[in-house]
C-alpha cells in the first residue's frame, strides 16, 4: 500500500472527536465498563480554562466510537453471559500502539497552539 493510502487509512481509523480520547481513557486501566469510560472522558474534558462550550461525551457518541474502535481492532469487548451482566472494554495491542503513535502529534500541537507563528 502506498504511503498516501496508508496515511489515509490511519486517519480514517482514528478520525472523530472522541476516538483518541476514548482510547486514552482505556489506557488507564486493564478494563473499563461503559459508564467508567464515559465518566473518565467527561471528567477530562471539563477542566478549568476549557470554557463552558465543551459538550460532554454522550451515550450515543460513545456507543458509535466504541463500535468503530472494535471494528478497527483497537478495542476488545468482554461481555459476561446472561442478561444484566457487566460488559468490559479493553484496549488491544493495536489500540495501545495507535495511541503511542499519536502522542508526538499531540505534543507538536501543544507546542505550537500557544505560539502559532513560530
Amino acid at each position: 500500500m502506498s504511503y498516501q493510502k496508508t496515511f489515509e487509512s490511519a486517519v480514517e481509523m482514528l478520525r472523530g472527536r472522541w476516538m483518541i480520547v476514548v482510547l486514552a481513557a482505556l489506557s488507564t486501566e486493564d478494563q473499563l465498563q461503559y459508564r467508567e469510560i464515559r465518566d473518565r472522558v467527561n471528567e477530562g474534558e471539563v477542566r478549568p480554562g476549557n470554557g463552558d462550550d465543551i459538550s460532554p461525551l454522550s451515550d450515543q457518541s460513545l456507543t458509535k466510537t466504541l463500535k468503530r474502535a472494535q471494528d478497527h481492532g483497537l478495542v476488545r469487548l468482554h461481555a459476561d453471559e446472561g442478561h444484566f451482566k457487566p460488559t468490559w472494554y479493553e484496549l488491544t495491542r493495536k489500540g495501545a500502539e495507535a495511541l503511542r503513535a499519536v502522542r508526538p502529534l499531540i505534543e507538536w500541537m501543544h507546542r505550537y497552539e500557544t505560539a502559532p507563528n513560530q
